[in-house]
């Protein structure tokens, strides 16, 4: 099946499930679905389906300008909306991003996750799961992870991001600039602007970066 032919069927199937739900005296809240394509393909492909988090990802890439506007702190509050959005029911298909042909990323991707400071998806979902057991073992002492077994989770996300930002072959001048996630991601100072996104990336209005997309024609 083609992606057009994926979307227009998906999206006939939500159509489908609102009209049921209608009929039996229920509704759809469209700012509170998120509807989701799992393909087993291996050339794999971006299909429009209608869902908040993608609403709120294009509301949000209107506001967040790069030189302007909210500062990082909340920037990244902002962002976790649209983060808390892509993760709902996670501890139920976190196991599927262990799939490599379930994840998408750019060359980019890894890096820009670092500089922001912002723990991949697939940690996230992995840690939800993880509390959503632990929650599920202590029923008898009224379902909720304590403090420690919610640390412990974090922490673990923090190491596999460590090892997984280790081993990666990309992002490599980023990783020589911050090698260290942790000692990144908590520290309690500094703010990341655009132009210092552009020298910890090393993508940006730089001689060789510019000549390699042939923008300029030396390294200067």
């Amino acid at each position: 099946m083609h992606r057009e032919e994926a979307e227009r069927a998906a999206n006939k199937a939500i159509e489908a499930m609102e009209m049921w739900l209608q009929n039996a005296g229920l509704s759809l809240a469209p700012q509170k679905t998120e509807a989701v394509l799992v393909s087993s393909c291996k050339v794999l492909e971006a299909a429009t389906i209608r869902g908040k988090a993608a609403a709120t990802i294009r509301g949000l890439a209107r506001i967040l300008l790069n030189s302007r506007g909210p500062k990082q702190n909340r920037r990244r509050f902002l962002v976790s909306v649209a983060s808390a959005q892509i993760l709902y029911a996670a501890p139920i298909w976190a196991e599927a991003m262990n799939t490599p042909s379930y994840r998408r990323g750019t060359v980019s991707d890894g890096a820009i996750l670092v500089i922001a400071g912002m723990v991949p998806l697939k940690e996230r979902a992995r840690e939800l799961k993880e509390l959503k057991e632990t929650r599920a073992s202590n029923e008898g002492a009224g379902g909720t992870p304590n403090t420690a077994a919610r640390e412990d989770a974090k922490e673990r996300s923090l190491t596999a991001w460590q090892d997984c930002w280790d081993a990666s072959t990309k992002g490599r001048w980023t990783h020589t600039l911050i090698p260290n996630l942790r000692r990144w991601v908590l520290r309690s100072h500094g703010q990341v602007v655009f132009y210092l996104t552009q020298v910890l990336s090393g993508h940006g209005c730089f001689g060789p970066y510019l000549k390699r997309f042939g923008h300029a024609e030396d390294d200067w």
